[in-house]
């Protein structure tokens, strides 16, 4: 009940400067946009990079893992297809995992709630945007 009325309070003071905030969650986004988080998979043999709008801006595979798959018959072939595109999964998961920290502490130094419990969270706060 409390943690509620704290959310309410909390969500009153940013309404109270909305246009100010808007202004700073607009140049938030652009900001983010810019940035980017690169994850890895395959002990760095793939990389994979996304912006901080979860966008994929870039995927490295690296040459030897590349000459030691295309090596070998069609049944290697296809299992090395395999651990690669699992790879490829695992690496940008990893890289819009930190992306979203990224965006949640552009989020927070933009004035956003602090942290557990000072208000409603980044996906709270998206949907009460409507997105």
């Amino acid at each position: 009940m409390f943690e509620n009325a704290k959310q309410l309070k909390a969500l009153a003071g940013m309404l109270g400067n909305l246009s100010g905030l808007k202004e700073k969650f607009e140049q938030m986004q652009a900001e983010l946009e810019k940035k980017t988080a690169e994850g890895e998979a395959g002990g760095g043999a793939v990389r994979a990079t996304v912006n901080g709008k979860m966008k994929l801006v870039g995927l490295h595979l690296d040459t030897a893992m590349l000459v030691a798959a295309a090596g070998g018959g069609e049944e290697q072939a296809a299992a090395s297809r395999e651990r690669l595109e699992a790879m490829i999964v695992d690496a940008v998961d990893d890289a819009q995992q930190k992306a979203v920290a990224m965006a949640g502490e552009a989020f927070r130094d933009a004035g956003g709630p602090g942290g557990e419990g000072d208000g409603p969270d980044l996906d709270q706060l998206t949907k009460m945007l409507g997105g």
